[in-house]
C-alpha cells in the first residue's frame, strides 16, 4: 500500500487522481478545468486528511471510490470546492468533517456521518444510498 503524503499539490490543468489508501495535505489540491479522483488502492480504509487544506475541482466534481465493497472512508478537509462530491464505498461507512462544502453531495455506503459548519447548511445533498 502507498500512502501520500504531499506538502503542496497546487492547481493542476486537467484531471488529478490519486490511488491510495492514505492522502495526508494541509495545502491546495486543484483542479481547474476536470475531476479531482481519489480511489483507495488496497481492500482497506480510505482516509484523507487535508485540515486546513483546499481539496477542489473548480469545473468538475470530487470522486472518492472505495476499491472492495465495505471500505470505510474518511475524509477530514479545510474546503470541498466542486461541482459535486461523489463518495462511494460501497457497504463502508462514511465520515466527512469539512470547513466548507460547495456543489451536490452524493454519498453511497452503509451509514453516513457529514459534519458541516452551520453557515454551510445550505450545501445540497442531491442522493445518500444507504443500507445500515
Amino acid at each position: 500500500m502507498a500512502d501520500v503524503e504531499l506538502m503542496d499539490l497546487g492547481l493542476a490543468r486537467s484531471n488529478v487522481s490519486f490511488a491510495t489508501n492514505t492522502l495526508v495535505d494541509a495545502g491546495y489540491i486543484n483542479s481547474v478545468i476536470g475531476n479531482t479522483n481519489i480511489t483507495s488502492q488496497l481492500i482497506a480504509n480510505l482516509i484523507i486528511n487535508n485540515i486546513g487544506g483546499q481539496l477542489a475541482a473548480f469545473q468538475g466534481a470530487i470522486n472518492i471510490i472505495g476499491s472492495g465493497s465495505a471500505i470505510d472512508m474518511q475524509l477530514l478537509v479545510g474546503d470541498s470546492l466542486s461541482k459535486a462530491l461523489n463518495v462511494k464505498v460501497g457497504l463502508g461507512n462514511i465520515e466527512t468533517n469539512v470547513d466548507k462544502l460547495e456543489g451536490a453531495v452524493t454519498l453511497e455506503g452503509r451509514d453516513a456521518h457529514l459534519l458541516i459548519p452551520k453557515r454551510e447548511l445550505g450545501s445540497r445533498i442531491k442522493n445518500a444510498f444507504l443500507r445500515g
